[in-house]
């Protein structure tokens, strides 16, 4: 497994030293998923040391304070789009042509429950990851004929810094 960040490299290395200490293989990379070159390179950089990419997950997200959406900075509603809706977007671009070349795989991202159900004050949890659920029905039905597998998975509440946040 290759993990992915792009801020908390300390994050990334103590959860591959975990996967290493229980037998697995993990290496880390920098990868920003708002940049489509660093998303290339990142794949290209773990498909060269695996020998290719057989699945790819993303469990992307920003935190933020809920509050309501007119109360949102710019900067910040941009940031969290971004992030989620053109990260995702960048990952599936870069990604998929890669698991097509060996033939197929699969592709996960991270939604949240809060797509299914309107909560006020929590806006920036289901607007950007409502964008994320259409590009992974599009991409399910583009590239399933390919024999990709792409899915989402939608926790419901987690504690998480988002909520908390001051």
């Amino acid at each position: 497994i290759t993990i992915g960040y792009r801020s908390n490299k300390e994050k990334a290395e103590a959860t591959a030293k975990s996967i290493r200490d229980a037998g697995g293989r993990a290496e880390i990379g920098y990868v920003d998923i708002t940049d489509g070159e660093s998303v290339s390179s990142f794949f290209s950089v773990a498909k060269e040391h695996w020998g290719g990419i057989d699945s790819i997950v993303s469990a992307t997200g920003t935190a933020f304070r809920i509050k309501k959406i007119t109360d949102m900075d710019d900067d910040a509603f941009r940031y969290i789009m971004e992030t989620d809706a053109i990260g995702s977007f960048n990952i599936l671009k870069r990604g998929i042509p890669m698991l097509q070349e060996q033939g197929g795989g699969s592709v996960v991202l991270f939604l949240t429950s809060a797509i299914n159900r309107t909560i006020e004050y929590d806006g920036m949890s289901s607007i950007p990851k409502m964008a994320v659920e259409g590009l992974l029905r599009m991409a399910a039905r583009e590239f399933g004929p390919d024999g990709i597998r792409v899915n989402g998975v939608a926790p419901g509440v987690i504690e998480s810094y988002s909520i908390h946040k001051n």
